[in-house]
């Protein structure tokens, strides 16, 4: 099952609950960060902008409520961590903000 994924990365994260899986991949509109229950339901982009250079594991947080991950926004390419919600409602940069 590849889901018109062009490219799916090597890292992917299980929850600490099992209940999601978090990778990041290239799909129609570009690279991003999603999450898909392991049945292959539930899938979620939460976070677009994912650096396709990721060499770091992504990391949940013990709540299962959001994801952190190095990243970059084409508005500012320096890599930082940023912090992706499972529910899709958005992502934050945490360190190396551009100005």
């Amino acid at each position: 099952m590849t889901l018109g994924f062009t490219y799916v990365g090597v890292l992917p994260t299980w929850s600490p609950d099992s209940r999601w899986i978090a990778f990041s991949a290239t799909r129609g509109n570009g690279y991003g960060l999603y999450v898909i229950r392991p049945d292959g339901t539930g899938l979620r982009r939460i976070a677009p902008h994912v650096a396709q250079t990721i060499a770091a594991e992504l990391s949940w947080y013990p709540e299962n409520t959001a994801v952190a991950y190095e990243g970059s926004t084409p508005r500012c390419r320096r890599v930082g961590i940023f912090v992706a919600r499972v529910d899709g409602r958005g992502s934050r940069r945490l360190t190396n903000a551009c100005r």
